[in-house]
């Protein structure tokens, strides 16, 4: 915070606070990123332990998902410092500080290629979620194909926003002082333009809730209804896993779903605390996605494949 020293910058109270969050959000990133490294090393060691040859492909393609996600995470974050360290050093002369940076300059190479990165990371987190709904609703019975069917239209819903934030992220750059590298618009849509973009932000924080919501929903309904035919011929101690992995999941949305929930309102104050926010939301996703993954949830589809015989 701005203090009474006379070194203190000829700011205002708002524009300093901006400029704050801007770079306790990079922190906070970098902090989730090593979270990121701890888990995913954790997932791909499990997958490789657990590997039989009736289950080697399905353990091949999620070792390469791991290794991806990954690679794309620490690109993103590697991007994002140095979009950072552009606000505040290297081009700390940009008309109106920082923070006017940060919020005009979204379609220099580095922050188009981290927000573009960071959509694909959300898109493949989102697309695990589809999958595991593919997985434990699609077995045939009609009610729970409505298990994959909403959550796939949430998907689309939730690809059609984040399009969107990025075509108009990626020309929202206003005239650069001289010398700053400029890179040409990637999308000239004219109606995209006269919504702002936080706009297409929380629209695609609302969507993303929507579809965990929903997804996490069915999954541990039809676990759930897994379990009851289980024990109604096996006994209660056979149930027990399929209650172990429904509370793996809904633990897993609870805590994404609910971070969700404070950029939405976050977005709809226009508080700069949104400035922090974005920076970390699609980590926490990932964080959670890898945690699932590490604590035993990729074994849904062999318990469904038992459940639903039974």
């Amino acid at each position: 915070m701005a203090s009474s020293s006379s070194y203190a910058p000829d700011e205002s109270q708002s524009t300093i606070i901006q400029e704050e969050t801007w770079l306790q959000g990079a922190f906070l990133s970098s902090l989730f990123f090593g979270v990121e490294t701890t888990l995913s090393t954790l997932t791909f060691l499990a997958i490789l332990r657990r590997r039989t040859p009736r289950r080697s492909r399905m353990d091949i393609i999620l070792l390469v998902y791991v290794t991806v996600l990954f690679l794309i995470v620490t690109a993103s974050q590697a991007l994002l410092l140095e979009w950072i360290q552009m606000g505040f050093i290297t081009q700390r002369n940009y008309p109106g500080g920082p923070s006017a940076f940060f919020n005009n300059a979204y379609s220099i190479p580095s922050s188009l290629a981290e927000t573009i990165l960071a959509a694909i990371a959300n898109w493949m987190m989102e697309s695990l979620l589809v999958w595991r709904c593919r997985v434990v609703c699609g077995t045939g019975e009609r009610l729970w194909w409505l298990g994959v069917a909403v959550p796939l239209l949430l998907l689309i819903t939730v690809f059609g926003a984040s399009n969107a934030e990025l075509m108009v992220s990626s020309s929202t750059l206003t005239v650069p002082p001289p010398g700053m590298p400029v890179t040409s618009s990637l999308y000239i849509y004219n109606g995209l333009h006269g919504v702002p973009p936080t706009i297409y932000a929380l629209a695609y924080s609302i969507s993303s809730l929507a579809l965990n919501l929903t997804a996490t929903g069915f999954i541990a309904g039809r676990l759930l209804v897994y379990r009851h035919r289980v024990v109604s011929q096996l006994g209660r101690e056979h149930g027990k896993l399929y209650v172990g992995i429904a509370a793996v999941v809904v633990e897993s949305a609870a805590i994404y779903t609910g971070f969700l929930l404070i950029v939405i309102v976050a977005y709809a104050l226009a508080s700069p605390a949104t400035n922090l926010l974005q920076q970390v939301v699609w980590h926490v996703q990932v964080s959670n996605a890898a945690a699932s993954m590490c604590a035993g949830a990729l074994d849904i589809a062999i318990v469904c494949h038992v459940g639903s015989r039974d």
